[in-house]
């Protein structure tokens, strides 16, 4: 009995396959291959962008990071000619970082969830974004 059930296993199995094996091989030969469409793709391709070197980090306060202290120090890198816009809930600041990119601030933070939210901007006009979500609490875990 078990010995049947084995080839008759296989034999399902090798039919499956050849009916899978005949549904791709029709599938493929539906296909047209258009030469001539093929080539215009290829001289027409977009060319790619270079990469830009602006960026934003934020080195602390870390993501989720559950807080006792109202005052937080915020602090970062970005490139040394943008303009960085810091918003919260209840405040917007707006910063220059130094020569060497880096910025501090000390931010004052609501009861609960904090949302604060970074903008640079570039002087060639680019942005870029970055946010951390700091809870305050006096509570112990």
């Amino acid at each position: 009995m078990k010995r049947e059930k084995v080839v008759l296993s296989f034999i399902g199995v090798a039919i499956g396959l050849i009916f899978a094996g005949l549904a791709f091989y029709f599938y493929q030969s539906s296909k047209a291959i258009d030469t001539d469409q093929n080539t215009n793709k290829a001289a027409s391709a977009p060319t790619p962008t270079p990469k830009t070197s602006f960026y934003l980090v934020i080195n602390e306060p870390i993501d989720e990071q559950v807080i006792a202290n109202k005052v937080i120090t915020l602090s970062g890198q970005t490139t040394p000619d943008a303009t960085i816009l810091i918003i919260t809930k209840s405040a917007q600041e707006v910063l220059k970082p130094t020569q060497m990119g880096s910025f501090t601030t000390t931010l004052t933070l609501e009861d609960g969830e904090n949302l604060i939210r970074l903008v640079a901007f570039a002087s060639n006009g680019e942005t870029t974004m970055a946010q951390r979500v700091i809870t305050f609490s006096t509570k112990d875990f």
